[in-house]
């Protein structure tokens, strides 16, 4: 199966995405973020892998600056994790594979989901 791109969003986009019945992952970025684009790929094969439990979407901040209301987004790249309309998690920085998977299984699970509620 071929990796499609992550899905761009505006802010009106994304407040409807957050209150999507599967929870979504939020990347955060600004243009000629370097990191920003090495995430990506990552992302894009997460979401590919999850595409049935979990939504991916990307949020730039230069073009979406009221974007950050939703999560407190200081530095890009910049990960959050929702669900319900509610922020689980919020990750700054480059993630690698094996860290993405756990902060999305761990956030995800029934413990952690009883923890926020």
């Amino acid at each position: 199966m071929m990796i499609k791109p992550i899905p761009s969003l505006d802010s009106a986009a994304l407040q409807q995405q957050l209150h999507s019945p599967l929870p979504t992952l939020v990347l955060y970025t600004r243009d000629h973020c370097i990191w920003c684009d090495r995430q990506l790929p990552l992302l894009e094969r997460l979401a590919m892998q999850r595409r049935d439990s979990l939504h991916v979407v990307q949020v730039n901040l230069q073009q979406n600056p009221e974007a950050t209301l939703s999560a407190d987004v200081r530095t890009t790249p910049c990960l959050a994790l929702f669900r319900d309309g509610r922020l689980l998690m919020l990750k700054a920085g480059l993630q690698r594979p094996q860290a993405l998977e756990v902060f999305v299984d761990y956030y995800l699970s029934e413990g952690a989901l009883s923890l926020v509620s």
